[in-house]
């Protein structure tokens, strides 16, 4: 092969009848095969707007009413994430062995690895210093073990991160049936009413039962139901992309998403019968199909790009460096509320992207390769007790 196609040697497995137009020149662009540059960008921005809604919270007075639609990047990391998922399967797993058995491993050594040292440390720490909250075995139990989701004391009392976490384990939990059975653009969409009537009227039940989640009120928010949708906007995403769009087609996606975002950040209340979060969800769908048609240096560039490829580190880490700037270094900084409200998101960025960065090298991709490894050793135990079957039912059958 000529040094010219260099770039292309990392993506040859893939099955490129099935992947959206532009998605094998994306892959090959990009460091890592299998990596698409402009989803890790938004992976970036999505991180970024989690910091945001965090510093003005801790900015308090009015801060936080100009900040809260930023905490929407939540349900971006969910959008990409089933759309990822589905193109990875489409691109590289769609002729896998065994695929549906490979993607439970390969998720748990994406997440764990990083995610139970953090949960353990936090949970040493609030020991360590005799905070009341301070979470008991069964709690610690619970938030290893993904199930956090189910019990609204423990939902999010730890990293104040982690119900994010187990509603996306949730998810992959449905991932294989989801593959199985939405194919198609027609039923991807089926699946997006079913998950907006469905997490609509039971979260309008769960509120009418308010004794159910007395230990954490908001709880009927950040439940399963109610961030399902997310996640089919994004596998309806996947199979738009699947469709041929112009670069015009494209401008005006980008267009029509950005404003539709604007509108809804500037109106506020004033939005009547949608909701929010999926008015939210159908611009950032109308952004991912833009960018895999053309790309946009403002959003798409080496720091977003960095930014997204290190979002799970700095999702699990940027609450705790955001604090310590917050208790114990603007107080002396005497600082506007705009000020402040900057100089922590700055501030987080850069110290949890440089820690970020150190968490995905040192334990992240270990973690990934640990993985990978793991699953080699399962395909090929599979390979030989089938070859074992196959040679022993000749005999068998002459005995017969």
């Amino acid at each position: 092969m000529k040094s010219g196609n260099k770039k292309f040697r990392g993506i040859m497995t893939l099955n490129a009848k099935n992947l959206p137009p532009g998605s094998i020149r994306q892959a090959a662009e990009t460091k890592h095969p299998g990596r698409i540059a402009h989803l890790d960008a938004l992976r970036g921005w999505a991180a970024f707007a989690v910091i945001i809604t965090h510093a003005g919270i801790q900015i308090g007075g009015r801060m936080p009413d100009s900040t809260t639609d930023f905490a929407y990047g939540v349900q971006l990391f969910y959008t990409l994430s089933a759309f990822m998922l589905f193109w990875t399967h489409y691109s590289r797993h769609a002729t896998e062995r065994d695929e549906a058995r490979n993607f439970y491993p390969r998720r748990f050594f994406r997440i764990a690895p990083l995610f139970w040292p953090v949960v353990l440390i936090a949970s040493a720490r609030m020991w360590v210093t005799h905070d009341a909250s301070a979470p008991g075995p069964f709690h610690i139990a619970s938030v290893l073990l993904f199930a956090n989701g189910f019990f609204p004391k423990f939902l999010n009392s730890i990293l104040n991160v982690e119900w994010s976490v187990a509603t996306e384990m949730l998810f992959y939990a449905l991932m294989p049936l989801l593959l199985r059975y939405v194919t198609t653009l027609e039923r991807a969409v089926y699946l997006l009413i079913g998950s907006l009537v469905i997490g609509e009227y039971a979260t309008q039940w769960i509120v009418g039962h308010p004794d159910l989640t007395t230990a954490f009120p908001p709880y009927a928010y950040f439940w399963f139901p109610n961030q399902m949708s997310a996640f089919a906007f994004g596998i309806v995403g996947f199979f738009l992309s699947r469709l041929p769009i112009s670069r015009a087609g494209a401008r005006m996606l980008m267009v029509t998403g950005l404003a539709f975002m604007a509108a809804l950040y500037i109106g506020g209340g004033a939005v009547r019968f949608l909701p929010h979060q999926m008015l939210y969800e159908f611009s950032f769908v109308a952004i991912i199909l833009s960018l895999g048609v053309q790309s946009n240096a403002v959003l798409v560039n080496r720091l977003t790009v960095w930014f997204g490829s290190i979002s799970f580190s700095v999702y699990l880490l940027h609450l705790p460096i955001l604090l310590t700037l917050s208790h114990y270094v603007l107080p002396s900084l005497s600082m506007s509320p705009v000020a402040g409200l900057l100089f922590l998101i700055l501030g987080t960025f850069a110290l949890a992207g440089i820690a970020g960065t150190l968490t995905y090298r040192c334990v992240e991709w270990p973690g990934i390769a640990l993985g990978t490894k793991f699953i080699k050793r399962l395909n090929q135990r599979s390979l030989i007790v089938k070859d074992r079957d196959e040679s022993s039912a000749p005999s068998k059958a002459g005995r017969a």
